[in-house]
């Protein structure tokens, strides 16, 4: 009898964690979307749907994930991740907190909590692009070492494309805010 393939936490950390915490955001929008709330609750429950998966992400590459090979840029890539990973996830917490400084017909009021939502509207971005930043250096590491040009340009190729990456996404943002 053939045995079913599992998706083990302590075989493959990284693969578990991304699909459990993918399968949870998928589950939690879903719920929030279903849910008989308000428009300033469906909005804070929307921002929670996606912020709890990646803590959660977080709190599992902190604590499961195996140590990534030595070298100056895994330790920055994989440093970039995680921070990108907690201030993504911050972000869309304070973004949740600030949605209930809207009227319920969705309006902007001049309050502390819009404030709170305008802040994370600005932080959040930022944290994805710091950590799809990290994740690009990560794995291109990675690809560099399994085709045995881990000390090559292609490494420095693809850091410095990252960088390239990060600043040009850094630049339109800025331009979108004013």
């Amino acid at each position: 009898m053939a045995t079913r393939p599992t998706l083990d936490l302590r075989r493959h950390p990284i693969a578990a964690s991304l699909a459990l915490t993918f399968l949870l955001a998928v589950a939690l929008v879903l719920l929030s979307l279903a849910l008989p709330l308000d428009v300033k609750g469906e909005h804070a429950a929307l921002h929670l749907a996606i912020a709890v998966p990646v803590l959660i992400l977080l709190a599992l590459a902190l604590t499961v994930w195996p140590p990534f090979p030595s070298g100056r840029a895994t330790r920055v890539g994989r440093a970039l991740f995680l921070f990108g990973l907690a201030v993504y996830g911050g972000g869309l917490v304070i973004e949740a907190v600030g949605a209930f400084g809207y009227e319920a017909s969705g309006e902007n009021t001049t309050n502390d909590l819009v404030v709170a939502h305008d802040v994370g509207l600005v932080v959040v971005p930022t944290g994805l692009v710091l950590a799809l930043l990290g994740a690009i250096i990560v794995l291109g590491v990675a690809a560099a070492a399994q085709s045995g040009t881990a000390g090559s340009r292609r490494v420095k190729v693809v850091v410095v494309g990252a960088v390239v990456l990060f600043v040009a996404l850094a630049i339109i943002r800025i331009f979108e805010l004013f």
